[in-house]
C-alpha cells in the first residue's frame, strides 16, 4: 500500500489467440497468447468490492477519516469448501489530542483484516481483524511512543498428507505518533508469519519474525533472509512478501531493497533490487523452519522491459488453464522515496525451483494481462485467484486535494488470465 501520483494509461480489452500459417513451411508456428489489456474505470464493467460488516474507517468523532479503504488483497480458495477468503489492509488514522486543539496528533492507521465470500466472490463478509495497529514503544533505538503498522498481507491453504493449514505473513513496522507514513523506522522493519488449522485462527498463534540486517535486537528475530547466501547480503530491508504452496514446500517471493546510507536523505538504489524466491518443507514450529534461497525471479531488467523501474507487491497464482502466473505491479520512483504505480501486469512463470519467468521465443516475457486504471491517480497492488469470479482484483487510489482526502477501494476486473 503506497502513496502515489496519478498515472495514466488507457487499454484496450482483447482475449483473442493468434495463429498463423507459412506457405511450405512443415513446422506448425508456434501459437503465442495476445496480452489481455483492460481499463478499469469507475463504473459497472469494474465495480468496488465492499466487505459487508466492515465499513471504512469512521473517526472517534463520528465523521469519516479522510484517510481510509481496503487495500493490499490476497485471495485463496479453501481446498476443502467453495469458500474463499480475502485478507487486506484496512486504512485509517490514530487521531489524539495534543496541546494545540486545532492541532491533534495525526497518525496513520493500518491493520490486517480478514473477510470470506460463499458465492465466488460477489459478495464478501468481515470476519475478524486479524493484525490490529496498536500503541507501543520503539524497541528499537528510542523510547518513542508510537504504533505498529500492518500491512500487505499474504494468506494461503498448504494442504500435505490430507491436512489443511493456513498460513498467513504481513509487513510490521513502528510509527512515531504523530509521523507521516515516510517516516517509518527502517530498524522496525520485520515480516510475521503465523499458522492456524482455519483463517479465523490466523493471527492467535506463535509467530515467526523474519528479519533483515536493518532490524533492531528489540524486535527479535527468528530469521534473517540476508544470511542466507552471500548473493544477499546487501538486501538492506525485505519488502512486500506473497506466499504460495507449490507440491510439499511453502514457497515465499519478496522484495530485496538496496539503501544508499551515505545519502541525506537516505536513497533506494532501484536498479540493484530484486524478488527473490524462498522456500522450506513445514514442520511444527514456524520458528525453526529451514527457508532456502532458490534463486530471483525478477530485476530491474524485467521492470525495464515492462516500462517502470520497479516491479512491487508480487502475488502468486494459478490460471484456469493450471498457468503458474506472477502478478506485479510497476511503478516509477518520481522522486525521493515516492513510487507511482500504474496497473498490474500478470506473467507466466516457468518454474519456481529454479525462479524462472516464461518467454517468448525471441526471450521477451510472456505477459498474459495488462490490468490498468486510466482514471484513477494510482491503481495495482492485485490479488487472483482463479476460483473467484471477480477476476484479478485491483486497487485503485483516489485523491482529493481539496477537501482533502485519500481513499483505497478494491475493484472487481472480470479478467482471468
Amino acid at each position: 500500500m503506497k502513496y502515489k501520483s496519478a498515472i495514466k494509461l488507457i487499454l484496450i480489452s482483447s482475449t483473442v489467440f493468434i495463429t498463423a500459417c507459412g506457405g511450405g513451411n512443415t513446422q506448425p508456428d508456434v501459437i503465442q497468447p495476445v496480452t489481455i489489456k483492460f481499463d478499469c474505470t469507475d463504473g459497472p464493467d469494474c465495480p468496488a468490492i465492499n466487505v459487508s460488516g466492515d465499513p471504512t474507517y469512521i473517526l472517534p468523532n463520528g465523521q469519516t477519516s479522510p484517510i481510509r479503504g481496503h487495500a493490499d488483497p490476497s485471495i485463496r480458495k479453501d481446498p476443502n469448501s467453495d469458500r474463499l477468503w480475502m485478507s487486506y489492509s484496512y486504512v485509517g488514522i490514530h487521531a489524539e489530542p495534543s496541546n494545540d486543539p486545532a492541532a491533534p496528533f495525526i497518525t496513520p492507521y493500518v491493520s490486517v483484516h480478514l473477510a470470506h465470500s460463499d458465492d465466488k466472490g460477489k459478495n464478501w463478509i468481515f470476519d475478524k481483524n486479524i493484525w490490529e495497529s496498536t500503541p507501543g514503544i520503539d524497541q528499537g533505538y528510542t523510547t518513542d511512543v508510537g504504533y505498529s503498522i500492518h500491512e500487505v498481507s499474504t494468506i494461503t491453504p498448504f494442504t500435505l498428507n490430507n491436512t489443511t493449514e493456513w498460513f498467513a505473513l504481513h509487513l510490521r513496522y513502528f510509527l512515531k505518533k504523530g509521523d507521516p507514513i515516510d517516516k517509518r523506522l527502517p530498524s522496525s522493519f520485520r515480516h510475521i508469519l503465523t499458522r492456524a488449522t482455519t483463517p479465523n485462527e490466523l493471527g492467535n498463534n506463535t509467530e515467526a519474525v523474519l528479519s533483515n540486517p536493518m532490524t533492531a535486537p528489540g524486535w527479535g528475530s527468528d530469521i534473517n533472509f540476508s544470511q542466507l547466501d552471500p548473493t544477499l547480503n546487501d538486501c538492506d530491508l525485505w519488502g512486500e512478501p506473497a506466499l504460495f504452496q507449490d507440491g510439499n514446500k511453502l514457497f515465499l517471493f519478496t522484495e530485496c531493497l538496496k539503501i544508499d546510507i551515505s545519502t541525506v536523505p537516505t536513497t533506494r538504489l532501484y536498479d540493484e533490487e530484486f524478488t527473490a524466491v524462498f522456500a522450506t518443507e513445514v514442520n511444527n514450529d514456524v520458528t525453526t523452519f529451514n527457508w532456502q534461497w532458490l534463486g530471483n525471479i525478477v530485476t530491474s531488467a524485467t521492470a525495464h522491459e515492462l516500462g517502470s523501474t520497479i516491479l512491487t507487491q508480487v502475488d502468486i497464482a494459478r490460471s484456469r488453464d493450471g498457468t503458474l502466473l506472477l502478478i506485479v505491479t510497476p511503478g516509477n520512483n518520481t522522486s525521493g522515496e515516492s513510487i507511482s504505480h500504474f496497473g498490474c501486469r500478470v506473467l507466466e512463470i516457468e518454474s519456481l525451483n529454479p525462479p524462472k519467468l516464461a518467454t517468448h521465443p525471441d526471450g521477451s516475457l510472456i505477459v498474459r494481462a495488462e490490468i490498468t486504471s486510466s482514471d484513477s491517480e494510482s491503481s495495482g497492488l492485485c490479488a487472483y485467484d482463479p476460483a473467484s469470479d471477480t477476476g484479478v482484483v485491483l486497487v485503485r487510489t483516489r485523491v482529493d486535494p481539496v477537501k482533502p482526502e485519500l481513499f483505497w477501494q478494491l475493484h472487481a476486473t472480470g479478467i482471468h488470465p
